[in-house]
């Protein structure tokens, strides 16, 4: 039987502190990723399965101007999770 592997796949644009704040969020609401893989560009969409998870950060305030690397409690910050419409769907 196939074990459901936690997977963090970030794409990397000119901000390089979405990634860790991505994934400290993550790990807050009790998300374990076992990997991370950080690339430039994602066709992911294309492979993912029902078990398979998109988010969307969205940061304001402090923590963008301050350009830091981890959020700090009071931080406007939250992930949104996507709706994926997946290539078996269309």
């Amino acid at each position: 039987m196939l074990k459901n592997e936690v997977v963090f796949i970030a794409t990397l644009g000119t901000e390089p502190q979405v990634v860790t704040i991505a994934l400290d969020l993550l790990l807050k609401e009790g998300i374990s990723p076992e990997k991370a893989v950080v690339i430039h560009t994602c066709g992911a969409q294309l492979l993912f399965n029902e078990n398979d998870r998109l988010w969307h950060l969205i940061s304001e305030g402090k923590l963008i101007a301050e350009r830091r690397m981890h959020p700090e409690p009071d931080d406007e910050v939250r992930l949104i999770r996507v709706p994926v419409l997946r290539q078996s769907q269309s």
